[in-house]
């Protein structure tokens, strides 16, 4: 990749990390306004590739916490080891055996408002 394609691969990408960072009215538009941001992060976890290797996250400026960065991770369960299983707690049943980058460290359960935007524990 010369340097003009680098110039405009970066100038796309401070676009869409600015896109990305912006917050969402909760006015019942959300869905849409996320529609963007969902489909290039979608390219990003299943095709993209960077020096030959596949995509496992995006890290990015927090819009939520100054001097903050914050992450996407491309993990399904199959990416992560969960040492729950092996004791025979059924916290998680859907983890298989596979290759695996994320270990569980912790799981807990809340209720997300998208109204107020407020996460309650649901359990301890």
């Amino acid at each position: 990749m010369d340097l003009s394609e680098k110039r405009a691969w970066a100038q796309f990408m401070r676009g869409f990390l600015e896109d990305f960072r912006k917050p969402i009215a909760r006015d019942g538009r959300e869905h849409v306004e996320y529609v963007p941001t969902q489909a290039l992060t979608e390219y990003f976890r299943t095709v993209a590739t960077f020096e030959g290797k596949a995509i496992d996250g995006i890290l990015y400026a927090s819009a939520k916490r100054a001097n903050a960065t914050a992450a996407v991770l491309f993990a399904d369960t199959n990416a992560v080891s969960n040492p729950e299983q092996d004791s025979g707690s059924d916290a998680c049943d859907a983890w298989e055996s596979g290759p695996t980058w994320l270990e569980m460290v912790t799981y807990w359960e809340v209720e997300y408002d998208p109204v107020s935007g407020e996460i309650t524990p649901t359990r301890d």
